[in-house]
């Protein structure tokens, strides 16, 4: 039996050495599992963890006259890799399934944002519809050179109506406190004093009797 650096085998455990395990391989050969090769504490007893009889797989790593010489740490490593490996791997797929998720998750959200959106613009057009009432209108005074005047029937009247209409209306003044009494009472005044100067006048003759 011709074995290669790096073959995996199994092996028989013939005999536990404080050194290593003895091993048989199919077809009577010898081979030796050092404990440096293995993954034992130093502290750690192998005839505490092994026995004859027992089974373990190990890699060739190299070999002398009459056995070879086995390594579990390689394979370890090995292992280690492959089930690195497989974690990554699922990882990988993990992420695309949590990525293709998200990306459905974002696509209804955008979706959703884009109804609500239309949805306020609508109201937002319905609003500004109705915010143009009588009273805004009121409010307005002039709209460039032409003149708005609102009334309860919504007429327009133009300016020069309004100016016709200014122009027909009588202008009525205040009376004073007191107006008749105050001509009366001038006139009374007045009365007297021509009757004062036509009596001095006829006195003076300068006018004759009447």
């Amino acid at each position: 039996m011709e074995l290669i650096k790096g073959n995996l085998v199994e092996a028989k455990v013939t005999k536990v050495d404080n050194q290593g395990l003895f091993l048989d391989l199919k077809e009577g050969v010898k081979a030796f599992l050092p404990k440096q090769n293995m993954h034992v504490g130093k502290k750690k007893k192998l005839t505490e963890i092994f026995s004859e009889g027992y089974i373990i797989s190990a890699k060739v790593l190299s070999r002398k006259k009459d056995y070879y010489v086995l390594s579990q740490k390689e394979i370890e490593q090995t292992q280690s890799k492959t089930s690195e490996n497989k974690v990554a791997s699922k990882e990988v797929k993990n992420t695309k399934k949590k990525s293709k998720k998200e990306s459905k998750t974002q696509e209804k959200s955008d979706k959703r944002n884009l109804k609500e959106s239309n949805s306020l613009a609508v109201e937002d057009k319905q609003e500004e519809k109705k915010s143009i009432k009588l009273e805004d209108l009121k409010k307005l005074k002039s709209f460039g050179s032409m003149k708005i005047s609102v009334q309860k029937k919504n007429s327009i009247k133009s300016l020069a109506e309004e100016k016709k209409q200014e122009e027909e209306k009588p202008e009525i003044l205040d009376i004073p406190e007191n107006f008749v009494e105050n001509i009366q009472k001038s006139f009374e005044e007045n009365s007297k004093k021509f009757n004062d100067i036509l009596k001095r006048l006829k006195e003076e003759g300068y006018i004759d009797e009447i």
